[in-house]
Order: C-alpha cells, then structure tokens, then sequence
C-alpha cells in the first residue's frame, strides 16, 4: 500500500492550491485523479487510517515538477493558496529534477583489476 495523505478532493480548497506536489487530485476524465477512489475496497485499494492510497496502475501522463508554465503537458498548478502553499507551480527551479542532453557526459576509466590465482587445498 502506499498512502499519500488525509486531503483529498473533498477537503476545502485542497484542489484549488495544487493538491500534493507531483501527483494529480482530480481530473476531467478521472474524478479520482492519481489515486484510488474513496470507496474502492480489497486489500489492494484499502484506505490505511483513512489516508489516500496511490494509484499505481494509472498511467496519466504529465510533466509533475514543471519548469515553464506555457508547457501543455504540466501537471495543473494550484491557484490559490490553502495551508500557506501552492504545488505544481511551474519553476525554473525544477530544472534540477531532470537530466539535460545538451550538457557534456562525464567520462569514466575502468580498470580491469589484475588476475587473482587462489589455490584450494585438496580435502581430506
């Protein structure tokens, strides 16, 4: 299981500010998000304590720390501030997250190690 959090949907303002960062509260085509729905049972969906369980099997596909707010496929950012934050909110900042092809790689030596002879005595 893997839980998220006690906020969700429901909790006022929640959505409005962003939601957890990286991970999507509701969505035009799914009401419930990245998550689970509330009233999913079995032992795979359950509810911990009453914490919001990810859903692993949904594959909504967006960029979940953005960096440029004209970007289409950013995760939606929150708008208005609840619990003194916003989340998603695009940031150049976030450029550390993700690996640039334009920087140059680093080259590495590896040296094969030398020969090592072990010699076993017979048992008796």
């Amino acid at each position: 299981m893997n839980h998220n959090g006690y906020s969700s949907l429901t909790t006022p303002g929640f959505v409005a500010a962003g939601g957890y960062p990286g991970l999507a509260i509701t969505l035009p085509n799914d009401i419930d998000g990245d998550f689970h729905s509330a009233f999913a049972m079995g032992d795979q969906y359950e509810r911990l304590a009453g914490l919001i369980d990810i859903a692993h099997e949904k594959n909504h596909r967006f960029i979940r720390s953005p960096v440029d707010p004209a970007d289409t496929r950013n995760i939606r950012a929150g708008k208005t501030p609840a619990f003194g934050r916003l989340a998603n909110v695009p940031d150049p900042a976030n450029r550390r997250f993700y690996r640039t092809r334009a920087t140059t790689r680093s080259s590495c030596s590896i040296r094969k190690p030398a020969k090592r002879i072990s010699r076993s005595t017979p048992s008796t």
